[in-house]
């Protein structure tokens, strides 16, 4: 994780941004280190799907209001 071998405060930021960043379309694929950052907190952040399922929905509305 971000600061040591346990979740913390940064991670739920860290991932609040990434999340969004994929919502809004962007691949991070080439970035392996942050997608396997990535894979371990989702499975250790607790109610990750629902937040996740919430920023692909804003995502959506986003890219319409934006034209993209």
């Amino acid at each position: 994780f971000s600061a040591g071998d346990t979740l913390s405060l940064a991670d739920f930021s860290i991932m609040a941004t990434l999340t969004t960043v994929e919502a809004f379309g962007h691949k991070l694929n080439k970035f392996t280190l942050v997608k396997a950052y990535m894979g371990r907190c989702k499975e250790e952040i607790k109610g990750y799907k629902e937040n996740e399922e919430g920023a692909k929905a804003f995502g959506v509305i986003a890219r319409q209001k934006l034209g993209r």
